[in-house]
């Protein structure tokens, strides 16, 4: 798949849309630089201007913790001591010149200068769109790069309102095309060992989980072999009702006023919501859109992002998918992935975390694990 260059090129977004060209040059040369379904900022208003300051305010706090904990909670010495995994910050050119792209790469100390090939996840961090949250799936990362013996690309991405979408998108996508063209002269090729294109794989929690399963839907199953997640919001389509969960009234659901001001910094008003590069769910496999050799999605069920996750698994097995696999998380809200601690929830996160390193691999060797082997039943 090839990022916009300024040539008419047409991008992968485009091509999981239907496009044989560039949209902007259906009726005519284009001019200037092209990007994938360019981003239309928000409007300058006063709502603007309080959700910017709203959001800028919540940061703050957000990234004093997140900077202590990167150098000190999950600092190179811990992360050693606790996952014998080393981290290297790498950044990624953005199609948008001057720009680049913050990834930090999780590889297992023994593997630091391998020169055999290595399988690549591709990690996304929840954020509502909005918070600053990268760095905060240290553990995460660290944790399957050990168990898979893999590199894990911890990739950052811009938030909203400054920055709506297909802005996030467009970064995932070039973090996506580096990777790749690694087989070239890329950034990855020059700080690690080689990368094994055929055992690519990606994931998330959150917001972070639909940019993966959007880059399902971009990439396919010809590039990406498994996408993983953990309670990703798949439908952004209007509905005259809010999204429920299962076991309601869950202590640690998302409350609908957080929800709204996410949708509201995230979204232009009157977008297309049933683009399926925003709305997953509407992915048609039929066009190459996330037909990969695994879909999973693991979701509490006092979240009320569970039924989004459940319905686009749903509509991937009606449409013929072999191996797309939900998991309802009894007892749990959003972020459970987040426990801390060794309580029950801790466990629980623990056994989501051990099946998605199960089912991935298992996509390398081609085969698929029984659901009874699976921690968490289905």
């Amino acid at each position: 798949m090839s990022s916009s260059n300024g040539n008419g090129t047409v991008t992968g977004i485009e091509q999981a849309l239907g496009f044989d060209k560039h949209p902007y040059e259906q009726d005519g040369p284009s001019e200037g630089k092209l990007i994938t379904l360019p981003i239309v900022n928000h409007t300058f208003s006063l709502a603007y201007l309080y959700d910017t300051v709203i959001a800028k305010l919540i940061r703050i706090p957000i990234k004093v913790l997140l900077t202590l904990s990167y150098y000190i909670v999950h600092g190179p010495i811990t992360l050693r001591r606790k996952y014998n995994v080393s981290r290297k910050r790498i950044n990624i050119p953005s199609r948008e010149r001057g720009r680049k792209i913050k990834v930090d790469a999780y590889l297992p100390t023994n593997l630091f200068k391998s020169n055999k090939p290595l399988p690549v996840h591709v990690n996304w961090h929840g954020s509502g769109f909005v918070l600053d949250c990268f760095g905060a799936d240290g553990d995460f990362c660290a944790y399957l790069a050990n168990k898979m013996q893999c590199i894990v690309l911890d990739a950052d991405y811009r938030k909203s309102p400054e920055h709506p979408f297909p802005a996030c998108i467009h970064d995932g996508e070039d973090v996506m095309n580096s990777i790749f063209s690694s087989k070239s002269n890329s950034v990855f090729n020059k700080q690690l060992p080689p990368l094994d294109l055929q055992r690519v794989s990606v994931g998330g929690a959150s917001a972070g989980a639909n940019i993966a399963l959007v880059m399902g839907v971009i990439f396919g199953g010809k590039k990406i072999c498994a996408v993983a997640t953990i309670a990703p919001p798949t439908d952004f389509r209007p509905s005259a009702r809010p999204k429920l969960a299962p076991q309601p009234n869950h202590p640690r659901a998302l409350p609908r006023k957080v929800t709204l001001f996410f949708d509201r910094c995230y979204l232009i008003p009157n977008m297309d919501r049933a683009n399926p590069t925003l709305s997953p769910v509407t992915c048609n496999m039929q066009k190459g859109q996330l037909d990969c050799k695994l879909v999973y999605i693991a979701a509490g069920k006092g979240d009320t992002l569970h039924n989004d996750g459940y319905n686009l698994i749903e509509s991937l097995k009606r449409q013929g998918h072999q191996n797309a696999v939900f998991c309802g998380v009894p007892g749990e809200g959003h972020g459970f992935e987040k426990a801390i601690g060794k309580g029950e929830q801790k466990q629980k996160a623990l056994a989501v975390f051990d099946d998605i390193v199960k089912l991935i691999k298992a996509t390398w060797q081609e085969s698929t694990p029984a659901d009874s082997t699976l921690k968490v039943k289905l």
